[in-house]
């Protein structure tokens, strides 16, 4: 297996980061392509793109927090394709996400997750995220999330 290059994403890649969108999520957790333009397109937008062979298998979108005096970057969506889980390429993903929006002046960073998405909670848990405010259908009725945080 060939090794994983990170790289900043483009405009170029929109249409390959929804597609791979779309196969990891379904329905309310998946974005539309215009949502998925808005959010990597931001000017103050980071986006890391996960490449093996040319080929992209994960990506990260961080945006800044809506509410500046926060200080807080939020990732707005960390994606991996299902062939390519459990090779570090999330971690290696989150990692380099942190320290760019540490470098912009953010000291934490926070995301929302489902509820009902154990692996993820654990995932972001490990590197060292906490659970700090959980949202009743926040995606939509019945679907809740945890929002996480981790000062950086």
């Amino acid at each position: 297996m060939s090794e994983i290059s990170l790289r900043d994403g483009t405009a170029n890649d929109i249409g390959a980061m929804y597609e791979l969108d779309l196969l990891c999520f379904e329905g309310p957790f998946s974005f539309d392509l215009a949502s998925m333009r808005r959010y990597a397109t931001h000017p103050k937008s980071i986006v890391i793109i996960a490449e093996r062979d040319d080929l992209l298998v994960g990506f990260i979108v961080v945006n800044p927090a809506r509410r500046k005096a926060l200080q807080s970057a939020y990732v707005t969506t960390l994606d991996v394709h299902p062939e390519a889980r459990r090779q570090g390429i999330a971690k290696a993903l989150l990692t380099a996400a942190e320290d760019r929006a540490a470098a912009t002046g953010a000291i934490s960073m926070q995301l929302h997750v489902f509820a009902g998405n154990s692996a993820a909670i654990q995932f972001y848990e490990a590197a060292g995220y906490e659970q700090a405010l959980f949202t009743e259908d926040f995606y939509a009725p019945g679907l809740d999330a945890w929002m996480l945080i981790k000062t950086i």
